[in-house]
């Protein structure tokens, strides 16, 4: 995908349910990569792997807190953007 996305089609290519990705989204905004538009916030396409790991940490009982700080140590979005 090239385009940007919404929070319904960041549903659509995780299996997520959209009020989920929203929650994510907001409780990890810092490490989102989207544009302000018209209609709300799109996310660059990167957003699906960001998410598929915040699910993953999820699911192995990572809490919170814990995602933000393997997050932190990740550079792997930041390079997409140079």
């Amino acid at each position: 995908m090239n385009g940007y996305m919404s929070f319904q089609q960041l549903s659509e290519a995780t299996s997520v349910p959209e009020t989920t990705v929203q929650r994510y989204v907001q409780k990890f905004d810092a490490y989102f990569c989207y544009e302000i538009r018209n209609r709300g916030k799109k996310f660059h396409p990167e957003s699906i792997r960001l998410l598929q790991i915040i699910i993953s940490l999820y699911q192995t009982d990572y809490d919170t807190e814990e995602i933000k700080e393997h997050l932190s140590k990740k550079v792997f979005f930041n390079s997409i953007l140079t």
